[in-house]
């Protein structure tokens, strides 16, 4: 029993210096960055765009993408593209021959690996979008290209900064490791201590082993 309470107290320790590391993860990071917000639209249809203001080349970024509809549209299609530079990040159809309500909306969140090279410049993002609405004809579109999140390589104050946080979190990080070994090693002597009382007490006959 004793043993097993030492096991349940070491896994407890152990998921909570695992919440530590997940709130110092880079999606966290990502989480407070600054956000450029891009809106769009037309006859039926808003739009809104929603990618970090800046990041650095080989990040991991999340984009957000809206379309609301603000009428009774028909047959509505919409293909998003992804460039940082001449290279192409993501292309894909996020609606597809869809009917929509007044206030209806759609929303796409895009996780996003920059590559290393080029290590400066511009996301550019493509949207079209197709659709009908009653009584009117042909068919309505929007067709446009929008310059988004600013890539660029961190200085030498950031990058230093960047190491003393992460330095100082290495510090908190292994100090609370210290502590719960300190812990288990205590736990652990004094279950080994019962243990060895426990077979000694068998030895004279005062207890039954199992």
């Amino acid at each position: 029993m004793l043993k097993e309470g030492n096991n349940m107290l070491l896994r407890k320790n152990i998921l909570i210096l695992l919440a530590i590391a997940l709130m110092l993860s880079p999606f966290a990071a990502t989480a407070t960055a600054k956000k450029t917000r891009i809106r769009f639209g037309s006859r039926g249809i808003r739009g809104e765009l929603e990618f970090p203001e800046e990041a650095h080349p080989g990040e991991t970024i999340i984009c957000i993408v809206r379309i609301i509809a603000a009428d009774i549209i028909h047959d509505c299609s919409a293909a998003l593209m992804i460039w940082f530079e001449d290279i192409r990040l993501y292309e894909d159809m996020i609606i597809h021959h869809r009917d929509m309500g007044p206030g209806e909306e759609v929303v796409r969140i895009i996780e996003l690996t920059l590559p290393t090279e080029p290590t400066s410049g511009r996301l550019s993002v493509g949207i079209e979008v197709y659709y009908e609405q009653p009584y009117r004809r042909p068919r309505d579109y929007i067709s446009d290209t929008f310059f988004t999140t600013y890539v660029r390589e961190r200085t030498y104050d950031e990058l230093l900064r960047d190491y003393d946080a992460l330095r100082a979190d290495y510090d908190r990080l292994k100090s609370d490791y210290d502590s719960l070994r300190t812990d288990y090693i205590e736990l652990n002597s004094k279950y080994e201590s019962l243990k060895a009382d426990y077979r000694e007490l068998i030895l004279k006959g005062l207890v039954r082993g199992n």
